[in-house]
């Protein structure tokens, strides 16, 4: 065993793999049990993660521990070994671990902050396992197998590697959320994503394909979004019908109230009503979204700042991107010519954060690359997400539907409906 060797080992491993049951749980028995008076320390991220998981997992062993003292999380050995389990934010309560066989144990280790990575290096730990499911490229997990790769003992566990996952689910997620979703990628092939991979949920390929084998029209409700700007930026106006999203309707306006108007007459040209129509009501769309209200226009609101349903994704915005993305790789929606749209999809990056949830680059940020605005592709992620029939979403993958979060939508006294969601992240 390479940890009992005093190595420092780093084990990347797929959701589900089993990592903290079948290894974590009973390396800690095993090092208590072979070196006297050691001492364990086990941590993560969040205590929940050490009690839950971990220790919840080393108390089944309790009934054949004769001799041993196992509490919520600590134990003592026959032998004078000791294992205590804890997490903190705090550097200094980490120090002052010493032991000739110190054995670190980091769970969920991409989560735990760098400063506590720090404090258990002046620990000077004998053997160090980190093991967890991966996430981006900018922590310190990550760098055991990248910059500092050299300093520990590389393991990865995909899922193909773990009889127990059954390949029916594993090709059930693959074909659900596409094989170059970050999610998928950290899942179930255990791959770290960063920016430099130069990812996007919308590929030119996948939109050629959708555009080249549109599926069957499917009548529907119209439903509409508007995606407001200001200065240089476009205000572009989506609209869907059943499975067809028509040609967009954008325009430039620094006049914000002009461009107010614009949308009234545009949405009027329609044969839309306030009900039929979504906008986003973050930053500049709120006093729009007012004026349009004073205008007779109580239309839908989506906040840009809402969480995500899914805590797989780091905001609204992301999930609607990701979801979008999937229903356009999955050939099924009929989408317009639109060269400039298909551009903007297809430029806005993925982040991924070090705890592995998904996100996208700012407008800010895409600004600073010089790329711009990518308002006709927020537009069209918002029809694609939105339903005319009390905001429901459509097709989210975290099992929700409209009954499940209808409370979270709030009616103003006039009538306006206001939801938490879409923050396109920026």
């Amino acid at each position: 065993m390479d940890v009992g060797l005093g190595n420092r080992v780093a084990l990347k491993a797929a959701n589900g793999s089993g990592k903290t049951s079948c290894l974590a749980a009973p390396l800690v028995l095993w090092w208590c049990a072979v070196y006297p008076k050691s001492q364990v320390v086990t941590t993560a991220g969040v205590y929940r993660q050490v009690k839950e998981q971990l220790w919840q997992r080393l108390a089944g062993w309790r009934d054949r521990l004769t001799g041993w003292t196992l509490n919520a999380t600590d134990l003592t050995a026959p032998n004078g070994s000791k294992a205590i389990g804890f997490s903190t934010d705090e550097p200094n309560r980490f120090e002052g671990w010493h032991n000739d066989r110190l054995l670190m144990i980091f769970d969920e280790a991409k989560s735990i902050p760098a400063d506590i990575w720090r404090a258990a290096e002046r620990c000077q730990p004998f053997a160090w396992l980190a093991m967890s499911s991966t996430g981006g490229m900018d922590g310190e997990f990550a760098q055991c197998f990248l910059g500092k790769r050299k300093f520990w003992k590389n393991y990865s566990v995909t899922a193909f590697d773990c009889p127990h996952i059954k390949k029916e689910w594993i090709d059930m997620q693959i074909e659900q959320h596409g094989r170059d979703n970050p999610f998928i990628r950290s899942m179930i092939f255990s791959e770290f994503m960063g920016e430099d991979d130069g990812i996007s949920p919308f590929t030119y390929s996948k939109i050629r394909f959708c555009k080249d084998n549109p599926p069957k029209r499917i009548e529907g409700p119209p439903v509409a979004f508007i995606d407001w700007a200001g200065g240089g930026d476009e205000s572009v106006i989506a609209i869907r019908r059943g499975n067809v999203l028509e040609a967009l309707i954008g325009w430039k306006d620094s006049d914000t109230m002009k461009s107010v108007g614009r949308a009234i007459v545009e949405l009027k040209k329609a044969n839309l009503k306030p009900s039929d129509v979504w906008a986003d009501d973050g930053g500049l769309g709120k006093p729009m979204n007012d004026r349009m209200r004073e205008m007779g226009w109580p239309i839908r609101r989506l906040n840009f700042g809402g969480r995500a349903y899914s805590d797989r994704y780091v905001n609204r915005g992301s999930e609607i991107w990701w979801e979008t993305a999937r229903q356009i790789e999955r050939a099924e929606l009929i989408l317009p010519q639109d060269e400039l749209m298909d551009a903007q999809l297809c430029s806005r990056k993925a982040k991924i954060t070090s705890s592995g949830k998904m996100g996208l680059e700012s407008k800010d940020e895409m600004k600073r690359r010089g790329v711009s605005s990518p308002d006709r592709g927020d537009a069209v992620c918002g029809v694609c997400c939105v339903r005319n029939d009390l905001g429901e979403l459509t097709r989210f993958d975290s099992g929700n539907t409209g009954s499940d979060w209808l409370s979270e939508m709030q009616e103003t006294s006039d009538g306006e409906s206001s939801i938490s969601g879409f923050d396109s992240g920026g």
